[in-house]
C-alpha cells in the first residue's frame, strides 16, 4: 500500500467514526417513557426499613407485598450516616452479595449513550463493610465500591449480583429531601459484558 492509499484509507476510517459517532449520539439510551421511579425514605430516620430499599428485579421498593420483595433488594438509601448526613446508597453486605455501585456524576437521561462495565466483586461481601480510619476520617473502605454519597441529579450505576440475580441497572437522582427521602428514576439494562 502506498503512502496516497493509506492516507485515503485513513480519511475513511476516519470518516465512518465520525459518522457513527453523531449518529450514536442522535439516540440516547433511555427516554422518559421507558424510565421507572420509586421514592426510598431514609432508613434511619424512619422506621420502615423496607420502605429505603428497591428490588430492581422484580421492580418494586422493598415495602411492596404484591409481588412480596423476600426481603431481597439491591439498593438501600440513608442506611448509613456520616458526620449526620444520611444520603447514601448502599448495596446489601452479606447474603452472597457481590453488587458493586458507582457515581457517574451529573447527568441526565439524554446524556447516556452506552452502559460503562462496572464488574461485581470477586469476594462476595459476607465479613460486612470494613473502614480504616486516621485523624477521625475514613481512609479506606472495604471492599470498595459498595457506597456512595446520593447527590441530587447524579446518575449512577449499579451491578447488582448475588445468589438470585445478575443484573446492570442505571439511576438517576431526580428530587431529594436530605437526610429524609430521595426520588430515583431507573431502568435495568442490559449487561455490557456481553458485548
Amino acid at each position: 500500500m502506498n503512502i496516497k492509499q493509506a492516507s485515503i484509507f485513513c480519511m475513511l476510517v476516519a470518516l465512518v467514526l465520525v459518522n457513527g459517532h453523531s449518529l450514536r449520539a442522535q439516540h440516547p439510551q433511555s427516554s422518559a417513557a421507558d424510565l421507572s421511579t420509586v421514592t426510598l425514605l431514609t432508613q434511619i430516620k424512619h422506621p420502615d426499613a423496607l420502605a429505603a430499599t428497591v428490588n430492581f428485579a422484580i421492580g418494586v421498593r422493598g415495602d411492596s407485598t404484591n409481588p412480596p420483595t423476600a426481603n431481597y433488594y439491591d439498593l438501600r438509601y440513608g442506611g448509613r450516616s456520616e458526620n449526620g448526613d444520611m444520603d447514601w446508597f448502599d448495596v446489601p453486605m452479606g447474603e452472597s452479595s457481590r453488587s458493586q455501585i458507582r457515581d457517574l456524576g451529573v447527568l441526565g437521561w439524554s446524556d447516556i449513550y452506552f452502559t460503562p462495565i462496572l464488574l461485581a466483586s470477586n469476594m462476595p461481601h459476607d465479613h460486612g463493610l470494613r473502614e480504616d480510619y486516621r485523624a477521625g476520617k475514613v481512609i479506606q473502605r472495604s471492599p470498595e465500591a459498595v457506597l456512595v454519597k446520593a447527590t441530587s441529579g447524579h446518575m449512577y450505576l449499579l451491578h447488582s449480583k448475588h445468589d438470585k440475580v445478575d443484573l446492570y441497572v442505571l439511576f438517576r437522582v431526580e428530587e431529594m429531601k436530605p437526610s429524609d427521602e430521595c426520588r430515583i428514576s431507573w431502568k435495568v439494562v442490559p449487561s455490557p459484558e456481553v458485548n
